[in-house]
């Protein structure tokens, strides 16, 4: 059986093609969002608003282990706990009779403590907590349906990374490698009181925790996903 031969770019047919088509869905999909956002705001209600408000991460208490190049185990990390974070940014909400559009642009900042053993490696201490921070830039587009001043939606959110700090970096061989943009999901409620929206949402990722943790040159990641729930009050005008 011929194999198809790469072009000038070291890509071959079959690939390129699979790259189209992902382009084309995502082409369509935007279509779709922009077809229905001027479809909602050209006939509602819209308002820019500002809000603030608190999330938690909920994720499973997780642990690793940590091998140097020799194949000799070096540390164990632990999913110790997950602190409260702050979300602060801006936001759009058009409300027509029974639907709604709330694309938003939020800063968020989280932390999670650790619980390190490294009795068989340097060091030689059990359960000693360091803590990571990490600061995002989340874009959550929520749509859905209006029941007076009630709202019910769902929709994607990205999460563009801009800056952390650890205590890990104290251990030899780690290092971090965020993804510039992970993705996920929110669905929750909404409550309109005049100019006064609250907003109650469950987020769910499709990343692994950790995703970013590399010990002597290689990903180490946790077995489970975070998730996060997420309250906020917003004032429009």
């Amino acid at each position: 059986m011929a194999l198809s031969s790469p072009n000038s770019s070291g890509l071959t047919p079959l690939v390129l093609a699979q790259l189209k088509r992902i382009a084309n869905m995502r082409i369509s999909a935007l279509v779709i969002f922009i077809a229905l956002f001027f479809t909602v705001c050209g006939n509602a209600q819209t308002n820019f608003g500002i809000k603030a408000g608190i999330n938690t991460v909920d994720i499973d208490k997780d642990q690793i282990r940590v091998f140097d190049p020799e194949g000799r185990e070096r540390l164990k990390v632990a999913i110790d706990d997950a602190n409260y974070g702050i979300n602060l940014g801006i936001y759009l909400l058009a409300r027509s009779k029974r639907f709604f559009l709330q694309p938003e642009v939020l800063y968020s900042s989280n932390s999670t403590d650790f619980r390190v053993d490294s009795s068989g490696g340097v060091g030689n201490f059990l359960d000693k907590v360091f803590t990571e921070k990490y600061q995002n830039l989340d874009i959550p587009i929520m749509m859905g349906f209006r029941f007076d001043f009630l709202r019910v939606g769902a929709g994607p959110v990205g999460h563009v990374f801009l800056s952390s700090t650890s205590d890990l970096f104290d251990f030899e061989g780690y290092e971090q490698d965020f993804s510039d943009l992970t993705l996920g999901y929110q669905v929750g409620l909404g409550v309109d009181l005049s100019s006064i929206n609250i907003d109650l949402r469950y987020e769910g990722n499709f990343t692994n925790y950790g995703d970013h943790f590399e010990f002597f040159g290689e990903k180490v990641p946790f077995d489970t996903k975070p998730a996060r729930f997420i309250g906020t009050i917003g004032i429009s005008f």
